[in-house]
């Protein structure tokens, strides 16, 4: 798969790992199993550092892919990592919420205040 089919893209920011999705809908199996894997080679990349998903756009998702999302930062986590969600619109937020992963991620409305979050919780 090339970077421009990839769902999500990804830079680093004063060592912090930002994810964007390249797609506004989400609401298939295979996109869903594709973001799963697309997140878990990030996280073995990325292994133990703070995360900031920003889903800024992104109008539809279906629960698999919040799954996917859980799945990546579970791994991440046992090596210390963390993960920041901002930019959910409203029906993002629903099934963020729905599916109870607002109590298990650090939402924020803005990319901004994630980052600031995710620089702050960094060990000194």
């Amino acid at each position: 798969m090339s970077e421009t089919d990839a769902i999500v893209s990804a830079d680093v920011q004063d060592g912090i790992l930002i994810v964007r999705f390249n797609r506004t809908e989400i609401f298939d199996i295979e996109a869903a199993e594709e973001l799963a894997m697309e997140l878990k080679q990030l996280a073995q990349t990325h292994s133990g550092g703070q995360w900031v998903i920003d889903l800024t756009g992104m109008k539809v998702i279906i629960t698999p892919v919040v799954s996917g999302l859980l799945s990546a930062m579970r791994s991440d986590r046992e090596s210390g990592g963390e993960a920041y969600l901002c930019g959910m619109g409203e029906s993002v937020r629903r099934v963020v919420e729905l599916s109870r992963l607002d109590r298990v991620f650090n939402t924020f409305d803005t990319l901004e205040e994630a980052l600031a979050a995710a620089r702050a919780a960094r060990p000194a």
